[in-house]
């Protein structure tokens, strides 16, 4: 229940930013529970894709231990 939350970013190429208010976004996600689900889906959606991403790279990192020995 912030009132603000903040990330650092890295950007490559120009790029715009967004910037929402949470509280006014959590009071819309309450609100309106088909934006709510659609975001939490889109979301998890995003965490899954980048979960099996590091696990691919761990597993990568692993393998070429085991060539080492």
């Amino acid at each position: 229940d912030s009132p603000r939350y903040t990330a650092t970013a890295v950007c490559n190429e120009d790029s715009e930013i967004l910037s929402i208010e949470a509280k006014p976004f959590r009071e819309l996600l309450r609100g309106n529970c088909e934006v709510g689900i659609s975001v939490m889906n889109q979301v998890a959606h995003i965490y899954f894709h980048r979960y099996i991403n590091v696990l691919t790279n761990l597993q990568n990192v692993a393998n070429q231990i085991s060539l080492i020995r």
